[in-house]
């Protein structure tokens, strides 16, 4: 088991590894982690201490508690400090309330910023809203998602599919 005093953050795995001279923590093989924010678990992490940053490989589950989002992928890079999170891979995002599943994204890439709540989906991003019953699909799509409000936002010209076919508002129609 590994402490991170300054931050509150435990992480467990069957393996670990201490490099002093990289200040980096290795664990491999069942990682389990927990921390006010975010409970996580992968195959094996890499922590950089100086960088106080954490990366997630393999089979990663990350539950944010505020906002409640369950984050799934391959490889998933957190930033302590800056209270991000951050994917280069295939990504499937999952509002929560409660346990209940309220709506989905994915994308190729995506950035989760848990201090102002938004998620930026980019690449082949899709977003499916339950209220009010609706779909975003866009190719070539950087979008940003707002956690506590909707609609989602798009710099680019992008469509809704819902019972009432309309476009999704750009960022400047919004500011």
């Amino acid at each position: 088991m590994a402490t991170d005093a300054r931050s509150g953050a435990v992480l467990r795995g069957e393996e670990m590894e201490w490099r002093p001279k990289r200040d980096t923590l290795m664990i491999r093989k069942n990682l389990r982690g927990t921390h006010p924010q975010l409970k996580m678990s992968a195959d094996q992490a890499t922590v950089f201490n100086r960088q106080r940053r954490v990366e997630l490989m393999g089979n990663v589950v990350a539950i944010a508690t505020d906002p409640a989002l369950q984050m799934q992928g391959e490889k998933l890079v957190w930033k302590m400090e800056k209270k991000t999170i951050t994917s280069v891979l295939p990504i499937q995002i999952q509002r929560l309330k409660g346990n209940q599943v309220t709506d989905n994204a994915t994308s190729e890439k995506a950035d989760v910023d848990l201090a102002t709540k938004i998620v930026r989906l980019k690449q082949n991003a899709r977003l499916i809203l339950s209220a009010p019953p609706c779909a975003l699909q866009a190719t070539l799509c950087f979008g940003a998602w707002a956690t506590k409000f909707s609609p989602p936002i798009s710099p680019l010209p992008s469509s809704i599919k819902s019972s009432k076919s309309r476009s999704l508002p750009t960022k400047e129609k919004w500011n």
